[in-house]
């Protein structure tokens, strides 16, 4: 499984969304995630991964894209 759907799982199963709703260029806030949700999706996802996003970089987090790119990134 690519390192995107394994990110849209994750944040599929947390917002009860099908992956075919989930717009990854829409706010993560429109999608129904507050601060904590967004917190718990990053330890989902760094768990899955294996890697580890840097506390400072959640807060740039806007977009479900934004999270996929991000993580593309520490993946490599």
């Amino acid at each position: 499984m690519s390192v995107n759907n394994k990110i849209l799982n994750i944040i599929s199963k947390e917002t009860k969304l099908s992956i075919d709703d989930i717009d990854i260029n829409k706010n993560i806030h429109d999608l129904g995630l507050d601060s904590l949700a967004t917190v718990e999706i990053v330890i989902s996802i760094e768990e899955e991964l294996g890697i580890v996003i840097p506390d400072d970089s959640v807060g740039d987090l806007q977009t479900v894209k934004d999270i996929i790119d991000l993580c593309n990134r520490l993946d490599t």
